[in-house]
């Protein structure tokens, strides 16, 4: 499937995913993060978002690199909005953000001006302990 992913056949990794996954063989993070790599290199957001959904729904919880991943895809398209949206949602899990994390969320805030969502990646950061203080 990483290979499938990876090469941008995002049919066809889905079809490996979603078919162990209906033959009732469990998928962990590591699959997840395969696939979700194929949507963020086709820039799909919706699927991404989609993936995230179907992923909750089972057992499996979403890790920093997933995250990341998600941020990184709005990071790249300058919404700050989603990509602070992300921050929240793995904060809100319990899922420590990283440097990377933290560099992914200044790349955000570089390209962007959206006022709401500058307020709301300081305020994760904050949350995260890598901002002191106020904004």
């Amino acid at each position: 499937m990483d290979l499938l992913a990876k090469s941008g056949d995002v049919e066809a990794a889905e079809r490996w995913l979603f078919g162990m996954l209906e033959m009732g063989i469990e998928a962990d993070a590591v699959s997840y993060n395969m696939l979700l790599g194929a949507y963020c290199k086709s820039s799909d957001a919706a699927k991404a978002r989609a993936l995230y959904e179907r992923m909750r729904s089972t057992s499996v919880t979403p890790n920093t690199l997933f995250f990341n991943m998600l941020m990184n895809l709005h990071a790249q398209r300058g919404d700050i909005l989603g990509a602070a949206t992300w921050l929240k949602e793995m904060r809100q899990l319990g899922i420590e953000a990283d440097k990377v994390s933290l560099n992914i969320a200044v790349k955000v805030l570089k390209r962007g001006s959206e006022a709401t969502g500058v307020g709301m990646i300081c305020e994760e950061l904050r949350a995260a302990g890598f901002l002191l203080g106020g904004a």
